[in-house]
């Protein structure tokens, strides 16, 4: 009996000290990271926009509605950025429920375009927190991943005109 005592007491501390931990851990999370494409700023807007070309580049089911069984994106135009920006909410309920915004803004960039991805929200307590610990690193290089992917989809769509092809040289006369 006391064997049984001791160990609940312990099981017990222990699940006091990850809630204590995870009380002090942030909820709130920030993560940005940005890519420069070689596609003309409006080419990039355009289809970066059409949610048909997402399935080219990501995984992420666009939507207007939370489903609870996948990852899911709500994909809108940014309120007072016109074509500048996008903003999305993102729900990931695997391994922990994490509800982020996303925002997407677009700037020439000194070869093309440049795109700024903006990830933030809150993760929940308590197990959320702790994932948290690793949720920075682990979205960091998703977001990288996933921008990398989407220069590859939009470099591959640029049309460039055939190349010339080399005339002979004609001789002149003196």
């Amino acid at each position: 009996m006391r064997l049984i005592r001791k160990s609940l007491l312990i099981l017990l501390a222990f699940i006091a000290m990850v809630l204590a931990v995870a009380w002090f851990i942030p909820a709130d999370f920030s993560i940005e990271s940005s890519i420069e494409v070689n596609q003309p700023l409006i080419e990039t807007q355009n289809e970066f926009s059409d949610p048909e070309a997402w399935k080219e580049w990501t995984n992420w089911k666009i939507n207007d509605s939370v489903q609870t069984d996948e990852t899911v994106l709500a994909f809108i135009p940014v309120p007072g950025m016109g074509d500048a920006g996008f903003s999305g909410k993102l729900y990931q309920f695997k391994p922990v429920e994490v509800i982020s915004e996303e925002l997407w803004s677009f700037e020439s960039g000194e070869t093309g375009s440049k795109i700024n991805w903006k990830s933030s929200g809150t993760l929940s307590y308590p197990l959320g927190r702790i994932y948290g610990l690793f949720f920075s690193e682990i979205r960091r290089s998703e977001m990288e991943a996933r921008l990398d992917s989407l220069r590859n989809y939009l470099e591959s769509t640029i049309d460039v005109p055939p190349a010339p092809l080399d005339q002979p040289a004609t001789l002149q006369p003196e």
